[in-house]
């Protein structure tokens, strides 16, 4: 048997509701996106899904693949949004989230390193770069990230997410932490002006407060 190493599928899915009349080419369209990788089970190491456009995770598409892209914006703005949001229905260790290079394709904008790798860190992690054109300097300052995912990702992947500060609309400012489900360790995320402290904490619960005020 052949094994392919890595698989992206990517395929639109409507957002909107089926139609009451069960509109038939909607409904194909959906057994359709299962097929192949219902056919590919066991053949492949590591299969990804792309509801490109965001707002499309597929629930029953985990079954099949441990991730789902988020949206083919990866600019960090957007993605404290994008993410804030997905957060709601499901953990950061299946959204798809990658360091990109700036300007960003979507949006032209440009983002810290700092607040890229922020977004990056609490979903999948990966980079969406071409590193070959990176020098030797901007390396280095990526390297301390990668060895401290490398060290916390456990954390990252099975801790417990609090919301500190909800991103604004225009996505300027938002914090968050994860903390472990035994409260041993906690890594706490700030970005734009919520590093200034001017938003508070939003309405923490009574565990959340306790572990941020035992990190500040």
């Amino acid at each position: 048997m052949n094994f392919v190493g890595l698989l992206a599928e990517e395929q639109d899915q409507g957002c909107g509701h089926r139609s009451a009349d069960g509109n038939a080419e909607q409904e194909q369209q959906h057994q359709r996106i299962h097929i192949l990788p219902e056919g590919l089970r066991g053949k492949v190491h590591f299969l990804t899904e792309c509801r490109k456009g965001g707002a499309r995770f597929d629930c029953g598409m985990l079954y099949y693949s441990p991730q789902i892209w988020c949206s083919d914006n990866t600019d960090a703005r957007s993605r404290l949004v994008i993410q804030y949001g997905t957060s709601l229905f499901y953990p950061g260790c299946v959204m798809g989230a990658h360091f990109s290079t700036v300007p960003n394709h979507c949006t032209g904008h440009i983002s810290t390193p700092e607040a890229r790798m922020a977004a990056a860190l609490t979903g999948t992690f990966g980079f969406e770069l071409d590193l070959t054109k990176y020098t030797e300097e901007e390396l280095a300052a990526l390297r301390p990230y990668v060895a401290w995912y490398r060290k916390h990702g456990a954390l990252l992947r099975g801790g417990e997410l609090h919301r500190l500060v909800d991103p604004e609309p225009n996505g300027l400012g938002t914090a968050w932490m994860i903390a472990a489900k035994d409260g041993s360790e906690a890594a706490v995320f700030a970005v734009g002006d919520a590093l200034s402290g001017a938003h508070g904490i939003a309405s923490p619960n009574s565990r959340t407060r306790t572990l941020w005020e035992a990190l500040v």
